[in-house]
């Protein structure tokens, strides 16, 4: 929902094209430059503006005409309910097919140190030094090394896990100790990236003030929060929820 900005990971800031130039993505321009430069340059796209759309047209249901109509074909009524059902299951597969190429697209815009990024793409994470006003780029650091903390932690604990079972549970007093310090970085760092998340949608006053100017903004959707968050915040939560439960379970 940042104006000009497709998606923002940990490592990785993704661009809309070609909202915004090649001369932009190089560059170190902050938040703020993005929407004086959208500002001059942006031509609005009409998909993203769903809410400033006024749709006028007669929805009123003419209940006796369909009655009748149904009483008279009740075979054609049961042909277009079979159609419904039919598109609807078609439907369904579609969503399942679009959610499997958004997770794809995720991962391939936010693995860290990856080179094979969509076009539009950059590992200058300047934009988080200044959205809608406020530096995130502190906070940012915190959730890489938090997230680092817990990749390495559960790296370790199967290190751990293979030396106890050669050495018969020689080595299986660490065990808790890598388990507590990964469970507690796990929701440190989704606790800190969701904290960061909760003060971009928040920022409602700067984002109606930016509309106001001229930038193409969604505001609507800006100040929910789960219009910010994708797959991989899922993913990780998952994965420190599984720590956790994984602890519990050790504790017993």
């Amino acid at each position: 929902m940042l104006p000009g900005v497709a998606n923002a990971g940990l490592w990785r800031v993704c661009y809309d094209n070609p909202v915004v130039s090649a001369e932009f993505i190089s560059g170190n321009q902050t938040f703020d430059a993005l929407l004086v430069e959208l500002n001059d340059t942006a031509v609005p796209n009409t998909s993203l503006l769903a809410d400033d759309l006024v749709t006028t047209q007669s929805t009123a249901p003419d209940t006796s005409r369909r009655l009748l109509q149904a009483t008279a074909n009740p075979r054609r009524v049961l042909l277009q309910a079979t159609a419904r059902s039919t598109s609807s299951d078609a439907n369904r597969v579609t969503n399942a097919s679009k959610v499997t190429a958004n997770i794809a697209r995720d991962f391939a815009e936010n693995l860290p140190f990856s080179r094979g990024s969509a076009d539009g793409c950059t590992s200058d994470m300047s934009l988080y030094n200044s959205i809608w006003g406020n530096d995130f780029y502190s906070r940012l650091q915190a959730v890489r090394g938090l997230t680092l903390v817990f990749l390495i932690g559960g790296l370790f604990k199967i290190i751990s896990v293979i030396l106890s079972t050669v050495f018969c549970g020689g080595a299986r007093g660490s065990e808790g100790y890598i388990t507590l310090l990964q469970v507690l970085a796990g929701w440190a760092g989704w606790l800190v990236f969701l904290w960061i998340l909760l003060d971009i949608a928040g920022a409602t006053e700067q984002q109606v003030n930016a509309k106001q100017e001229g930038v193409f903004i969604n505001t609507k959707a800006a100040k929910l929060v789960m219009e910010y968050w994708g797959f991989s915040f899922w993913l990780f939560l998952t994965a420190t929820l599984a720590s956790t439960l994984g602890a519990a379970m050790s504790l017993l």
